[in-house]
């Protein structure tokens, strides 16, 4: 297996594809910002110099390379595998009530007896992410790895994009699957949030609209909370998660974030599905915490993994909320992730509006916000 990593800027994108071209990769991951995509020039030259080669990507709210965070540019990781077989497909997602049906066709696709891990990159915007990563659970079942991230369009929430061969859209979901016994992917996801303030009760939700809080509509609360903070909604309440609690008002894990505000029915729209009935409390965090979790999730990735670390490569994907809050340190987290992986090691991704990653407690692909998700991907070298 050979891979490379490049972070450039767009009028670079000819230089940077044919340096990765070089290694013949078997797939190329390219994440971008939203301008990026609308940029005709920078579209027609991945699509003409790319010509039959496999290529997958979303749009970002900021990129991601060994050096840190780059902005209004791109993320390239290219993958050359000596014996894993690789396929991609892609599946219509108009509505966020379609997102489980779009997730199981995705899956029927993909599915096969060597099967052994996909990366999906789903529609940041009309999405329910859990609905996406439970279609494709209840077709592959839990000896399939599912990982990877929603696109973003940096803090606009207007329109995101994938990216599948030559379909460039604003409403699909894509994903490639990792086939033969060659192929080995670990993951890890921590986040480094702890909860505060007063335990709510979900009185009203429907898979990922949450309605009401004890009864009350439950952006007029999180306004409340927010203050003068709240003028600036969705973007604002990307800093501000609910941590779904156990019956004991421990935290579960779990991290839901709002992606868009019903102001008509005193609503948010979250990244994934929040249980009626379950209780919720927000979430805070600072730098030192945030930094920790990073490592902690590279440290998972290699604890699970498999295979040897020789040549291996990984995808880095991170919430976006933890950039607000990082600010200026943002650095920091992605330099704890690369400093955990032997030197030089590729690494590429994005800034994401949710990231897709198996979870620990259950054992099953779930929707996370507010984590550091990272992939490790690697190869059996050998007969």
């Amino acid at each position: 297996m050979k891979s490379l990593s490049v972070v450039q800027q767009k009028d670079k994108i000819a230089e940077a594809l044919a340096e990765v071209l070089a290694i013949d990769p078997s797939l190329i991951l390219l994440f971008a910002a939203p301008s990026l995509w609308r940029d005709q020039e920078f579209v027609h030259n991945v699509m003409t110099l790319t010509k039959g080669t496999m290529i997958l990507g979303c749009s970002t709210a900021g990129e991601i390379g060994r050096e840190g965070l780059s902005q209004k540019s791109f993320s390239m990781l290219a993958m050359h595998f000596d014996k894993t077989q690789v396929k991609l497909v892609h599946a219509p997602l108009e509505k966020a009530e379609e997102s489980s049906a779009a997730g199981a066709a995705l899956a029927e696709h993909l599915k096969a007896h060597d099967l052994k891990a996909v990366l999906v990159f789903g529609t940041g915007s009309h999405v329910n992410g859990s609905g996406l990563v439970a279609g494709m659970n209840n077709v592959l079942g839990r000896n399939v790895l599912i990982t990877g991230g929603l696109a973003a369009d940096d803090l606009d929430f207007k329109e995101t994009f994938t990216l599948c061969n030559d379909l460039l859209s604003t409403d699909h979901v894509v994903a490639v699957g990792l086939y033969g016994d060659s192929i080995i992917v670990s993951c890890g996801s921590e986040g480094g949030w702890r909860p505060f303030g007063p335990t709510r009760r979900v009185t009203k939700a429907d898979n990922n609209i949450l309605y009401e809080l004890d009864g009350k509509p439950a952006l007029q609360l999180y306004k409340q909370y927010l203050g003068d903070k709240a003028k600036y909604l969705p973007a604002s309440g990307l800093a501000y998660s609910f941590a779904i609690l156990r019956n004991d008002r421990t935290t579960s894990g779990v991290i839901r974030s709002a992606l868009a505000i019903d102001h008509e029915k005193g609503a948010l729209i979250l990244a994934g599905d929040i249980p009626q009935g379950c209780q919720v409390c927000l979430m805070h965090t600072d730098t030192d915490a945030l930094v920790q979790g990073a490592a902690q999730a590279a440290a998972e990735a290699l604890r699970t993994h498999a295979g040897s670390e020789e040549n291996g490569c990984a995808l880095v994907v991170s919430f976006v909320g933890r950039r607000i809050i990082l600010g200026i340190d943002v650095d920091e987290e992605i330099e704890a992730v690369s400093d955990s992986f032997l030197p030089d090691t590729p690494l590429a991704g994005y800034y994401s509006y949710g990231e897709i990653c198996s979870y620990t407690a259950t054992g099953r692909t779930e929707l996370h916000n507010q984590t550091m998700t990272i992939t490790y991907i690697t190869e059996k070298s050998g007969d």
